[in-house]
């Protein structure tokens, strides 16, 4: 069986079911997002390397480079940086047993797969944000992720943001 996750106009996928936990719909979040606050991401995703990667999708980003608002920017950055906490949070809560998988949404790679072997990363994908932008975002991205990055001995690269033709040449994106 496979996958595809529709997100901020670009369909993700086509994974195999047995490689992607679809967080942000599972019976998990359905339960705790009640709680004020909680936030998540899109997905958690089997790298063809073994690696664990967090995706969160955005239709759109403000530029970094717009000194008018810069607010705005740093309002995303911190509304991205809290879905990728909390998602981490969820998700380890939810492979130590803390959280409940009675639905069985979280395939057996990602319960068996031994974490001090393999690299956790977060990627953002921006539809159609310009590349220029997006070095800004990663770096205000890692400045707020880094006692996480330092804590789970995450390289500070582990955390990027790419816009969609990037994850299309990654291979992330459906094409039809």
């Amino acid at each position: 069986m496979s996958k595809i996750i529709c997100e901020s106009g670009m369909h993700f996928g086509e994974y195999a079911t047995a490689d992607v936990f679809h967080i942000e719909e599972s019976a998990i979040f359905e339960k705790l997002k009640k709680t004020e606050g909680i936030k998540t991401i899109e997905f958690i995703l089997k790298w063809e390397t073994g690696a664990v990667v967090f995706i969160e999708a955005k239709s759109s980003f403000p530029d970094p480079n717009n000194r008018e608002t810069p607010e705005k920017f740093d309002e995303r950055v911190n509304e991205v940086y809290e879905k990728f906490s909390h998602a981490m949070e969820i998700y380890f809560a939810a492979i130590l047993n803390r959280q409940s998988d009675d639905k069985g949404d979280i395939p057996k790679y990602f319960k068996t797969v031994n974490y001090g072997e393999v690299d956790i990363k977060f990627w953002l994908v921006i539809n159609g944000h310009h590349e220029s932008w997006l070095p800004p975002v990663s770096e205000a991205l890692r400045r707020m992720l880094r006692i996480k990055l330092k804590i789970w001995g995450m390289k500070p690269m582990d955390v990027i943001a790419i816009n969609r033709l990037q994850a299309e040449s990654y291979g992330l994106l459906h094409t039809t």
